[in-house]
């Protein structure tokens, strides 16, 4: 529904991340779908929870830089 007016697709991922319980509940697989479609180099809207730097999207997983932390591990 927030897609279809407009939302902010990281928006979306992020609402979802704040409602899911588990890695194999309906929300988790809606925001892992729709990471694919984040283009790459794109800042994300979370810091990275090892070293607090900004993440970055890449192949639709979230990524630091600095400190090497993926999402998707």
């Amino acid at each position: 529904m927030l897609l279809r007016h407009g939302a902010d697709i990281k928006f979306v991922i992020h609402q979802c991340k704040k409602m899911s319980n588990g890695l194999n509940d309906f929300m988790s697989a809606i925001s892992r779908v729709l990471k694919k479609y984040i283009p790459d180099g794109e800042k994300a809207i979370e810091a990275c929870p090892n070293c607090g730097n900004q993440l970055v999207h890449e192949n639709g997983c979230t990524i630091c830089y600095s400190c090497g932390y993926s999402g998707c591990n």
